[in-house]
């Protein structure tokens, strides 16, 4: 395995590992609840990926690999009545270790975004006009050690659907 690692001064560079392994399991459970003129929405998957050195005389072979959390959860609920919808959805990811001797690591961190839209039909295609708030709570965090990640954003968006 080669894996991208940033250095001290803060400068990516590869390194050789020869030999790693990982195991986990991943869960999803969605429940849909439909009514007359419209939905109810929720989805939570859950991630265990446990990966490690099995050849590298120099790490101990319990040392999870750098930037590989160990649990990830996410969960979305997402409501629609008619042409309108609304959702929140909630991200966790775990504490994620930047060097593969294991003694610096990233907090694990949780995001949260909402969205609103009106979808509406023109023809056999559609419009959907959405409006999304990421990072609701404008929690600071960082992906990549060293690299903050933006705060609270806003997007507005359009899509025009051509159906076939």
């Amino acid at each position: 395995m080669i894996q991208w690692v940033p250095g001290s001064s803060g400068t990516w560079s590869p390194q050789n590992i020869s030999e790693t392994g990982s195991h986990g399991f991943e869960t999803d459970l969605g429940l849909v609840y439909r009514f007359s003129r419209g939905y109810l929405r929720i989805n939570g998957l859950y991630g265990y990926t446990r990966s490690y050195y099995i050849d590298n005389e120099n790490i101990d072979r319990n040392n999870q690999l750098a930037y590989v959390p160990l649990n990830l959860f996410t969960t979305v609920i997402k409501a629609g009545f008619g042409k309108i919808y609304a959702g929140i959805n909630t991200c966790f990811t775990g504490k994620r270790y930047t060097t593969p001797e294991n003694d610096n690591s990233l907090p694990g961190y949780t995001l949260t975004g909402l969205q609103a839209g009106y979808k509406i039909k023109a023809g056999i295609n559609s419009f959907d006009f959405n409006l999304k708030v990421e990072n609701v709570f404008g929690v600071n965090y960082e992906v990549i050690a060293w690299y903050p990640m933006p705060g609270r954003s806003f997007i507005a968006s359009v899509i025009y659907q051509f159906a076939r």
